[in-house]
């Protein structure tokens, strides 16, 4: 397992710390909504990872139906799974700089099908091209509170939690580095996992909140970013909830958690129930 030195992020921190997953200690962990969710889960399978230390982000190969990209953070590694049996297909070494303490990626499709990343050790955006090579896109406007990600087809925009002391946002990120955010009040802490998906003629935006076990689920207009509701996954017992992600070809969710002596991805259905649009809460967009 990768040891953090508290030191060298004592700069990043005003009162708290961050461990190996990407948690922040200064963040208060919150309450799970209470109410009537809007969407509907439904667990289909899960697995486990043998090859992995940790299960960070995750992202769905947009080609593929049945592989994804995860964020091995204690090694050092993206790995290529297999989303039926969690066997590996691949593996490839983070290795741009010393500091590197990863949590999201993305793939972007198509061509030229290079991974995004980001990091809690610096303000950066990672990306490695097909060759290998590493290197700086952009600054992250998420900066080092940036966590899940999801990279958006058609339009090539990056989607990105954000979360600061009580001050929670999704940013969407252009691959020139513009961006612009909204704030997402609804979720009960610190945001880990992120994936985007299309409903309705709209982007969707899922997120996942460290010590919740529940997807808040917004939509995307254009403009403005509407909270639509909650899902509960019925995982109960684990320390935290991490990676999220999409399958277009399976229509489903994939979801990394870590119970008290292994990592977890499980794989869920959903259901949306049709709501009036003034059941709605919609937010200000912020730039």
């Amino acid at each position: 397992m990768k040891s953090i030195c508290v030191l060298l992020l004592l700069p990043l921190l005003a009162f708290g710390w961050i461990d190996d997953h990407g948690v922040d200690s200064s963040i208060p962990a919150g309450t799970p909504p209470v109410g009537e969710d809007a969407i509907t889960l439904t667990a289909v399978n899960t697995f486990n990872v043998p090859s992995a230390s940790h299960i960070l982000g995750l992202n769905m190969q947009y080609t593929s139906s049945s592989s994804f990209g995860m964020m091995d953070n204690g090694d050092d590694k993206l790995r290529g799974i297999n989303g039926n049996t969690g066997a590996e297909y691949w593996n490839v070494d983070i290795n741009y700089g010393g500091s590197m303490f990863n949590f999201g990626l993305c793939h972007s499709w198509p061509s030229p099908y290079g991974w995004y990343i980001n990091a809690w050790s610096d303000s950066d955006m990672h990306y490695r091209n097909t060759s290998g090579t590493w290197s700086v896109p952009f600054a992250n406007p998420a900066g080092t509170n940036g966590r899940g990600m999801s990279f958006e087809v058609p339009d090539d925009h990056i989607w990105e939690t954000y979360s600061q002391s009580t001050t929670f946002r999704i940013y969407r990120i252009s691959t020139s580095g513009s961006s612009e955010y909204w704030s997402t009040p609804e979720v009960s802490g610190q945001m880990s996992g992120l994936a985007t998906f299309q409903h309705g003629g709209n982007t969707w935006v899922a997120v996942t909140c460290y010590y919740d076990a529940t997807l808040y689920f917004y939509e995307y207009t254009g403009s403005a970013l509407n909270y639509i509701g909650t899902a509960s996954t019925g995982i109960s017992g684990q320390n935290l909830i991490c990676g999220l992600t999409y399958s277009d070809a399976r229509d489903s969710f994939f979801l990394s958690y870590e119970m008290p002596s292994n990592w977890w991805v499980a794989e869920f259905d959903y259901s949306i129930t049709a709501l009036e649009r003034d059941t709605w809460g919609s937010i200000k967009t912020q730039f």
